[in-house]
């Protein structure tokens, strides 16, 4: 029975990164979507969400068109209550951060010229560094349509 226990608990560990991958893919779906005001603009078809913990970060490389109008939404867990996200070129110049927009959710740009740009999102640290708080976070690009 000892043998059966520890197998089940290996496996567990073993297809959790799984179902967490695969609950911030629903979450884009049925969340961060609606961010994205499907009518104006043409979601990428690519699902960049992952879990992130308070204090956490992580960068998107992703190229962006001439000419293109582009929508970037930023969708959270609700018990992650601010989430910060900053646009820059590859260079580290800030183009665009949230944080000066009230933690804003989404930001709409239009590229002058083809230009690959880098999405950082962070989990701003809890004041209380006791007790961490971890959730989806998922990054959703549109481009308008035409």
């Amino acid at each position: 029975m000892k043998h059966i226990i520890n197998i089940a608990a290996i496996l567990l560990l073993a297809v959790a990164p799984y179902l967490v991958n695969a609950q911030c893919k629903d979450f884009v779906k049925t969340t961060g979507l609606s961010l994205l005001d499907t009518k104006k603009y043409l979601h990428d078809g690519h699902f960049n969400a992952t879990s992130l913990e308070e204090g956490e970060e992580v960068e998107l490389f992703k190229t962006f068109f001439s000419g293109e109008q582009y929508r970037i939404a930023v969708a959270n867990a609700d018990n992650l209550s601010k989430v910060e996200f900053e646009i820059l070129d590859l260079v580290g110049n800030l183009i665009y951060s949230n944080k000066k927009d009230n933690y804003a959710k989404t930001w709409d740009m239009t590229v002058e010229s083809s230009q690959k740009l880098i999405i950082t999102v962070r989990v701003p640290a809890p004041k209380n560094a006791s007790n961490p708080q971890s959730g989806c976070v998922a990054v959703i690009i549109g481009m308008k349509n035409k």
